[in-house]
């Protein structure tokens, strides 16, 4: 489960007040992923993730030969 710490401390978000806050942190999942597990497919559903601990490396097939593309860090934002 997240906490209003955990929220505030991704940039996008650390001027929030607290009701703010709590809200995202009360309806936000809470995705953990092990290695060679991935957080969204390319064209899958909208949504925003956010990077809170570890790192996030981005893929892309071209011509069925996976590309890294960069990393998300802690504090990053993506989707």
């Amino acid at each position: 489960m997240l906490t209003i710490d955990d929220v505030r401390a991704i940039p996008l978000f650390s001027t929030l007040g607290a009701a703010e806050l709590e809200r995202l942190a009360r309806t936000s999942a809470d995705l953990r992923l092990a290695a060679g597990e991935f957080a969204v497919h390319e064209g899958g559903d909208r949504a925003l993730y956010a990077v809170l601990a570890g790192k996030i490396e981005v893929v892309k097939m071209f011509d069925g030969i996976e590309r890294t593309l960069g990393w998300r860090v802690p504090g990053t934002i993506f989707g």
